[in-house]
């Protein structure tokens, strides 16, 4: 394979990880402002839970959140303050938005990313490949997890979700088990959360479509 495909694909792999962080750090966003306009409404009929005060208050609140998780950084205790507020949020799921917040720096900084388009070569090219599905998946366990609370409280509430005041982060992490993974068994795991669903919005089947051409042409040039 020439340098100049091997230089395209991992532009292609830095790029297509800093939206599906971002992406994630949206999610984070929108379920923070959906906790936000749903407090204090367990209990009550659907109809009121969802009137229009709740979307207002909803879309008024995710406008305050949404720029914050864009300037969000490893240094910031943005993420932190607004996890503590929500009282939905365990320690394991806060430590693992970081994570992918410094996911997001490293496709900030090209010259250091694991994707890198210098220097590259036919082992470092197979190295990047296996790194870059162990930071997707992670990224899409982690939206994973932001959906089931994001669908719980609307369906059940909030309180079922109140995170304990003596959540100490040591219980199961969504990103254990990653590494112990192989390369095929990532793949697999990976292609189900790219599954298009009637529920995902237009900019989620978009994501998901671009990510699913990528993993296509790492596929075809894995191997040459």
């Amino acid at each position: 394979m020439n340098t100049m495909k091997l230089r395209e694909l991992h532009l292609w792999m830095n790029s297509e990880l800093a939206i599906a962080c971002q992406a994630s750090l949206n999610k984070f966003a929108f379920l923070l402002s959906l906790e936000g306009a749903l407090e204090g409404k367990d209990g009550l009929s659907e109809d009121e839970r969802f009137d229009d005060d709740t979307y207002e208050l909803q879309d008024k609140l995710y406008n305050i959140y949404l720029p914050m998780m864009k300037e969000v950084d490893s240094q910031s205790k943005a993420l932190s303050e607004l996890s503590a507020n929500a009282h939905i949020i365990p320690l394991s799921l806060l430590e693992d938005l970081n994570v992918l917040i410094s996911y997001k720096e490293d496709s900030q900084n090209i010259t250091d990313s694991p994707f890198t388009p210098y220097d590259i070569d036919k082992e470092s090219f197979k190295e990047s490949i296996c790194e870059f599905y162990i930071r997707l998946l992670s990224v899409l366990r982690v939206n994973a997890w932001l959906e089931d609370i994001e669908m719980g409280i609307q369906e059940y509430g909030i309180n079922p979700y109140v995170v304990p005041e003596e959540d100490d982060g040591s219980g199961v992490n969504i990103l254990d088990g990653i590494y112990d993974l192989s390369l095929a068994e990532m793949k697999a795991e990976v292609d189900k959360h790219l599954l298009i669903r009637d529920s995902d919005t237009d900019q989620q089947q978009e994501d998901k479509a671009s990510l699913k051409a990528l993993t296509l042409a790492l596929e075809k040039y894995e191997g040459k």
